[in-house]
């Protein structure tokens, strides 16, 4: 370790991130997280003419610490010349590997992404990576590749011939190759705009989402996941899990000293937040059966009944409870499913009590939650979220960084 620099009793501490995005947000939640045990003042700098902005390395100087995210959106900052410690979050070249950093956990993701894809039994399954293509992409993509392959099924890798075609074509190339895959298939694209990308290239192609294709993405970018019909699966990371471990690295930065080599820690996949573009319907269901789910998804937890979901699909109760047949459970059934997988996120996502998990979800009480989670899953919710988390613990940076 290099000789630690004198922290003052509540220390400053500058988190640079934008909180645009509910990524940001969790991340920075994270961080607040461990701020307050820390007594720590917290600032956070974006920049805006409203609160703490930054334009260069000597506006840190007066602080105990800096956290980054994506540091390569501030090009007026050379960050090698900050002198209190520094933590980056998932870092890109030039800055990659040369501070300490925490980054998300490519291989948890392509496992993840596999085994959640491998329980619908598709006839094969393919990956589509960001384009050009990354470090991070690549990963993801190696490690979904070798999980399928343990499970013996069909695996196929989008052309190079597609990405290197101009944008304007792009679509067309990759409506052109997915037409060739077989169908069912699972498809893992490598973030969120991937998998926009190819469902827009999934409705030019007309094949049917997610009878035909289904599509899982990465980074739950709510704004992109939504904007599109049907909407977007998405693997969300552990971004609080992220923030929280940053604010920890800096902490050890800021009482110890720099190490003489950078050190990195990984953070965890977390959850898959299920839409439309997986979870195959049964071949009967009705496209009015898909915009009730849609619905019930999005309002299950804002105390929706069943009459409500059956004016949204535009048909009466009996005809709703009809078209529903087919999915093997009833509207309302349906309603508390969705309302269990909210619970299930929370436990994983944040440090709410029963009590108040039960009153966001929607339930009458938590004691009434707890019994029906425990006699649908077959455990109490401490113990899920305690499997949750152990599941998703960091671990250390690879040595061929």
């Amino acid at each position: 370790m290099s000789g630690s620099r004198s922290v003052s009793k509540t220390p400053l501490v500058i988190a640079l991130l934008s909180t645009q995005h509910k990524a940001h947000r969790d991340k920075l939640q994270g961080i607040f997280e461990y701020a307050q045990k820390a007594r720590w003042r917290l600032e956070v700098a974006e920049n805006n003419p409203f609160g703490f902005s930054v334009a260069s390395a000597a506006d840190f100087r007066h602080c105990d610490g800096l956290i980054v995210d994506d540091a390569t959106a501030h090009g007026e900052i050379d960050f090698r010349k900050v002198v209190p410690p520094l933590v980056m979050i998932d870092p890109e070249p030039p800055y990659a590997g040369k501070f300490c950093e925490v980054r998300l956990d490519s291989n948890a993701i392509g496992r993840l992404a596999a085994q959640t894809l491998l329980t619908e039994h598709f006839d094969s399954y393919a990956f589509v990576p960001s384009m050009p293509a990354t470090r991070w992409s690549n990963e993801r993509g190696r490690a979904f590749r070798a999980t399928i392959n343990e499970a013996g099924a069909p695996f196929f890798m989008m052309p190079d011939s597609v990405a290197e075609t101009d944008w304007t074509h792009r679509r067309e190339a990759l409506a052109r190759w997915m037409e060739t895959l077989p169908r069912p298939c699972g498809v893992f694209a490598a973030m969120d705009a991937c998998g926009k990308f190819v469902l827009e290239a999934c409705q030019r192609a007309q094949i049917d989402v997610p009878a035909g294709i289904s599509v899982l993405g990465v980074d739950n970018h709510e704004i992109v996941c939504e904007s599109i019909f049907p909407t977007l699966s998405s693997i969300m990371p552990d971004f609080v899990g992220c923030g929280r471990l940053a604010a920890e690295m800096l902490d050890d930065l800021m009482q110890n000293g720099k190490p003489e080599k950078p050190v990195g820690r990984k953070y965890g996949a977390g959850i898959v937040v299920e839409r439309r573009s997986t979870g195959r319907m049964h071949p009967n269901c009705d496209v009015r059966v898909m915009r009730g789910l849609e619905y019930i998804r999005k309002h299950a937890c804002d105390g929706v009944r069943v009459e409500d979901v059956a004016r949204e699909m535009g048909v009466s109760r009996r005809t709703a409870e009809l078209l529903f047949k087919p999915l093997g459970r009833t509207i309302a059934r349906a309603i508390t499913d969705a309302r269990l997988d909210q619970v299930r996120k929370l436990l994983l996502s944040t440090n709410l009590r029963i009590g108040e998990i039960a009153d966001q979800t929607g339930f009458c009480s938590d004691v009434y939650l707890a019994e029906l989670f425990r006699s649908r899953f077959g455990e109490t919710m401490r113990a899920y979220r305690q499997r949750g988390r152990e599941n998703a613990a960091p671990g250390k940076m690879p040595e061929d960084r």
